[in-house]
């Protein structure tokens, strides 16, 4: 891939990248939070790679700045790290909507679905009576 061909994807890459993490950061519920952080996963992955790739960051740095390696090596190593935390998060996510918040969110739906009832019968309850009443005014 040309210098700037390579410069301009690492740059688009970076600006989807920071708007999805805009974007999660805003989610509460644990299950989309669980398939965003997915779809992070997998960009992350992609990005490394164009960075790490032979014509990547390695080979413009070394090309132009060789004594910048180490620092290079150091965003590699880094790379690792992110994708080792992001599987946490994963995890983490997983297990939540899975879990602890998939039992409450049932239970939202039970005590929901009973109020409901509850209203629909209040109500035939009124209505009952007020035909009753007006049953037995006449």
């Amino acid at each position: 891939m040309p210098k700037t061909a390579a410069r301009n994807r690492i740059a688009e890459e970076h600006a989807a990248l920071s708007a999805l993490l805009k974007s999660i950061q805003r989610i509460e519920a644990p299950g989309r939070l669980a398939v965003e952080l997915e779809k992070l996963q997998t960009l992350l992955r992609e990005h490394f790679a164009t960075e790490e790739a032979e014509d990547g960051l390695h080979a413009a740095v070394d090309r132009s700045a060789p004594h910048l390696l180490p620092a290079v090596q150091q965003l590699f190593d880094e790379h690792r790290q992110f994708l080792g935390d992001l599987e946490g998060l994963v995890e983490t996510a997983q297990a939540l909507s899975a879990g602890p918040m998939a039992d409450l969110l049932r239970g939202v739906a039970e005590l929901a679905a009973r109020l409901h009832t509850h209203e629909v019968q209040e109500t035939e309850l009124f209505i009952d009576s007020v035909y009753t009443d007006l049953g037995a005014g006449d």
